[in-house]
């Protein structure tokens, strides 16, 4: 007798260009205009916070660069969190194993640094768009 296989439904272009990441109960998933809205200025205090204490992080190597201004800018990475989760700062802060919170930072940096990378240019273009528009 011959096994039926269900078929898989079929991913669209989105899901698969910004798949969705499963950490502990949370879906992480590429950061949409609304997440870019409120992260942009977080993101601007954590550039800021590290130049003022001389601390070079370059999107190249973010995520080892990132590592020596953690202890100053852990709030702010805890509220990026939430925002890309949709949950609380103290949600994120009970996540338990503990080990899941370091894998949710990092799952969350994975998914948007090339965005990051690009977003000044991005702007740009999308400004010279709108003016000749």
């Amino acid at each position: 007798m011959a096994v039926k296989h269900k078929k898989l439904p079929e991913k669209t272009e989105t899901e698969i260009l910004f798949p969705s990441v499963m950490v502990n109960k949370y879906k992480v998933e590429p950061w949409g205009l609304v997440e870019i809205g409120q992260i942009a200025p977080i993101v601007s205090n954590i550039i800021a916070t590290c130049k003022d204490k001389k601390i070079n992080v370059s999107l190249e190597n973010i995520e080892t660069d990132l590592i020596s201004a953690i202890p100053l800018i852990i709030n702010d990475i805890i509220t990026i969190c939430a925002i890309t989760v949709g949950a609380t700062p103290e949600e994120i802060k009970a996540i338990s194993p503990r080990a899941d919170n370091v894998h949710l930072i990092f799952t969350i940096l994975n998914q948007n640094v090339e965005y990051l990378k690009n977003l000044p240019g991005l702007i740009g273009s999308v400004l010279a768009t709108i003016k000749q528009g």
